[in-house]
């Protein structure tokens, strides 16, 4: 799929100009043609292997052990609580050995910052 097409200002404002003269009778058939290029786009192989690499939570039961990772309790009783980055050996946490998770993460890249 390529992006190379652009329209002119002027063919920007004859489509325009064309869509007002044809009437509401248009939306429609342009709804449909948007959500076929929507349906497209999300079925591409660039959108699936975005999704694929794309962080989402995970059960508890497939943490890995011994990396630091981002954990939350669905179950905290404080907002405040329920998530916490740490590291898990033989099922427990290290920093608090009392602490309980749900799901977890991978710890996302650390932000990118100008060496000025």
């Amino acid at each position: 799929m390529t992006t190379d097409t652009v329209l002119t200002d002027e063919q920007k404002a004859e489509f325009v100009t064309d869509i007002t003269d044809y009437g509401t009778a248009f939306v429609a058939p342009l709804h449909s043609i948007v959500e076929s290029i929507e349906q497209a786009v999300l079925q591409s192989e660039q959108v699936q292997a975005w999704k694929k690499d794309a962080q989402q939570w995970q059960p508890i039961e497939t943490a890995p052990q011994g990396q630091i990772a981002l954990f939350f309790d669905a179950k905290a009783a404080q907002v405040r609580n329920c998530m916490f980055v740490d590291w898990v050996v033989e099922g427990k946490f290290c920093g608090d050995r009392q602490r309980t998770a749900t799901h977890w993460m991978p710890l996302p890249p650390p932000p990118q910052h100008d060496n000025e």
